[in-house]
């Protein structure tokens, strides 16, 4: 009996420890679709800092909300990505048992993924608006924390771009077409002139020679 008791005992054991396994997952699932929903509120809000900074004049510290912004958006990506394989491991794993390994880098790659926050929230990320001591250093600390993700990787290009084109709703030029116009309107009228004294000085010299 008492050998009955023993099996009996490390059945429960196991499978509690699969039920805390599978416990787990589900709540990684759940905090990444959280997290996925938390960046895709602050995408917008960046970009209307970005336009307030560029509105100042401020295009560097603009520059780096739009990198932050970029790798924010490719967080979310790879939250989604990884959110994906974790429904399909937990639709999978009522008909076979997952490798434990597998199951580690499930939860390893989630970790990983959520410290991208690093606690800069929206609140923290307007400080870049003020000209105060602390805006310089949290400015440095934002370039810190995106040159240490190695889960993301900027395109410091496509932030370039980005910044090109809110500096070119929020001021737009004139069109180049119209300024290549008016450049040789000018220099039309220009040439107009000089022939003019030209042409009178040669009337000055006939009636003088008549």
């Amino acid at each position: 009996m008492g050998c009955g008791f023993s099996r009996q005992h490390v059945a429960k054991t196991s499978v509690s420890s699969f039920d805390r396994e599978l416990l787990d997952l589900k709540v990684q699932r759940d905090s990444l679709q959280q997290y996925e929903q938390r960046l895709c509120d602050s995408l917008e809000k960046y970009v209307q800092i970005a336009r307030r900074l560029v509105a100042e004049n401020q295009r560097q510290r603009a520059l780096v909300v739009l990198k932050l912004k970029h790798a924010l958006q490719k967080s979310m990506e790879q939250a989604q990505n990884m959110r994906f394989n974790l429904e399909q491991v937990l639709s999978e794993i009522e008909l076979k048992q997952v490798e434990t390994d597998y199951l580690h880098k499930l939860r390893t790659g989630t970790k990983l993924l959520q410290n991208i926050q690093k606690n800069l929230s929206i609140d923290e990320i307007e400080h870049l608006l003020e000209e105060t001591k602390e805006a310089i250093e949290f400015q440095s600390r934002v370039t810190e924390v995106l040159g240490s993700y190695s889960i993301v990787e900027t395109d410091d290009e496509s932030c370039e771009e980005e910044l090109e084109e809110l500096e070119t709703e929020m001021f737009p030029s004139v069109p180049k077409r119209l300024e290549q116009k008016d450049t040789s309107q000018v220099v039309e009228k220009a040439q107009v002139k000089r022939k003019t004294p030209t042409n009178s000085r040669k009337q000055e010299s006939l009636l003088l020679a008549s």
